[in-house]
């Protein structure tokens, strides 16, 4: 939701697009208006992976052709096939299947997959949020052709904060799911609790799988330190930005991610990070973080204090996000999937 904001921001002004946007009920509140420059077209349908997918399919298509839309845009891995000009946006990575062991999931995953695949095949030209989902999810080299690699743009807000006094707390972002590996960074909180007796854990995030968050809690009060433990829901940007820019660390413990978003947006706000080594991490943070096996507790542990305890270590990786950050502006960002929109529809 946040990269359809970004985008729309700076495709509502630009003359050569008549922007059309198709939005489920539930999520209008969650964009901001933008009075009479973008047409809003709203979705009743019950939510539901399932009942999307079939309203996407079938319904979707018929709009797109009603308003005379040369290129349809979909920007959650896939889209209705039969839609005109379909662009397809690769921005979850299938890998994270592996990590569920709940059927249910299992078959979201499989169904996720396959549409992928299908929309990939369909489409006219697709993005992709990294180099790491492009290899991914296009197995073969025809659909490798069709994919530009454009990364997130981040919101400006971030690259205004700076840092007036570094404060022992450190800072998680992202929304509970399994990959996002928040047990185990509290399994490593608690390695860290007895030597940095002020430090406390933030993690910052809307719980959606509530066994997650049940998790980290568990942990925390099973070692006694529940009180240095909060779990602060949903924030906006600009007491998100508030916190990158204050943190003792940033920690992105994740086991599986298409980009990781809040690693940008703590890089442009200065943050030491401190990040798991797997999946696209290393691609979006380079040389402006502290790498872990997110599957080892200790090692996790051990880097973070090294963050901790290394004041130049700090400034060197504050200092190199905050560079490696400007890759993200989302000005250029925009400007590349506009020209891919523009491929699009001249074919």
């Amino acid at each position: 939701m946040t990269q359809l904001q970004n985008l729309l921001v700076l495709l509502a002004d630009d003359a050569d697009f008549e922007v059309h946007v198709v939005i489920h009920r539930g999520q209008r509140e969650r964009l901001d208006h933008f009075e009479s420059r973008i047409t809003w077209h709203e979705a009743t349908f019950r939510e539901g992976f399932f009942r999307r997918l079939i309203w996407e399919q079938l319904s979707l298509p018929v709009l797109a052709r009603r308003i005379g839309a040369k290129v349809t845009y979909a920007q959650a891995n896939y889209g209705p096939l039969l839609a005109p000009g379909l662009v397809v946006s690769l921005v979850n990575t299938t890998e994270v299947a592996r990590y569920e062991k709940r059927l249910g999931k299992k078959l979201y995953w499989a169904a996720l997959s396959a549409m992928t695949f299908l929309s990939l095949l369909a489409s006219k030209r697709a993005t992709a949020i990294s180099e790491h989902v492009r290899l991914k999810l296009a197995p073969f080299a025809f659909l490798r052709r069709k994919i530009t690699v454009i990364p997130p743009g981040i919101d400006p807000r971030f690259f205004s904060f700076s840092a007036v006094g570094r404060e022992m707390f450190l800072l998680a972002v992202g929304d509970f799911y399994v990959q996002k590996n928040f047990p185990a960074l509290a399994q490593a909180f608690v390695r860290l609790a007895p030597r940095f007796p002020e430090l406390t854990l933030c993690i910052a995030g809307h719980i959606i799988d509530q066994s997650q968050a049940d998790s980290v809690t568990a942990i925390a009060s099973h070692a006694g330190i529940a009180d240095r433990v909060a779990i602060l829901g949903r924030v906006g940007p600009d007491q998100l930005a508030d916190l990158y820019s204050r943190c003792a660390a940033f920690v992105f413990p994740s086991t599986a991610e298409a980009f990781g978003i809040p690693l940008a947006e703590a890089m442009a706000a200065g943050a030491p990070i401190v990040s798991s080594r797997a999946s696209a991490m290393p691609e979006v943070a380079g040389e402006a973080a502290e790498y872990f096996d997110p599957g080892n507790v200790i090692d996790m542990a051990a880097a973070i204090e090294r963050v901790l305890t290394d004041a130049g270590l700090r400034e060197k990786l504050s200092k190199a996000g905050r560079t490696r950050a400007t890759r993200f502006d989302r000005t250029g960002v925009t400007a590349q999937i506009a020209e891919v929109f523009k491929q699009a529809a001249d074919r």
